[in-house]
């Protein structure tokens, strides 16, 4: 997430993108090298740290787990993506949503929608489907449901992703819509490659 894209962090893009949209508290949660992101709270007044001791042990989920109090009418942001479009943090009708854009074919995760663009299955890898962008929303009624699945997968489960909580394991408990979104506006860095893409001052560590 502190990785700079043309002089500027990754997270403070995304922080920045949701200042456009007024939204009032952003909770980063923090692990490996915490210490590191102390400087956002001095920069961004309205940026909350919240400590995850799991970081080194769990999957993603470890992070929703702690910030989990703070969950109610939420975004919830993966921290390596590059956003050039704040329209993608307004909220959907009252509904949760996840963010994601048709494919023919994929390797990520992904989702399958009926024609109410209710989310019907999530997956790893697929034909005809929609790839999932890390940004969703939780409405005040599933982010208390979530809050008390995670609470409950947690201590035999911390080894999935977390969004496997509503979209799998406690499926039955939710009603999530996908909301379809350009993927050329949230780029996902992963790979030097795509580093390079977007700032060729990484050329110099090939």
């Amino acid at each position: 997430p502190l990785i700079k894209i043309q002089g500027k962090p990754i997270l403070e893009t995304i922080i920045e993108k949701l200042n456009e949209q007024q939204i009032d508290k952003i909770y980063v949660v923090v692990g490996y090298k915490k210490e590191m992101f102390l400087y956002l709270t001095n920069i961004y007044p309205n940026v909350v740290l919240v400590n995850n001791p799991d970081f080194d042990k769990a999957n993603n989920i470890s992070s929703i787990f702690y910030a989990r109090k703070y969950l109610n009418n939420t975004f919830i942001i993966e921290g390596d993506l590059l956003i050039t479009d704040s329209s993608i943090f307004t909220a959907h009708e009252g509904k949760s949503f996840y963010n994601g854009f048709h494919v023919n074919k994929t390797d990520d995760w992904a989702f399958s929608i009926d024609e109410k663009m209710l989310i019907k299955a999530f997956f790893k890898g697929g034909e005809n489907c929609y790839q999932m962008i890390g940004i969703s929303y939780w409405n005040h009624n599933d982010a208390k449901k979530l809050k008390k699945d995670l609470e409950k997968i947690y201590n035999s489960s911390n080894q999935i992703f977390w969004d496997e909580v509503p979209l799998n394991y406690c499926k039955r408990n939710y009603n999530v819509y996908l909301r379809e979104y350009d993927h050329f506006k949230v780029i996902e860095i992963d790979t030097i490659e795509e580093l390079i893409a977007l700032d060729n001052s990484y050329n110099l560590y090939v």
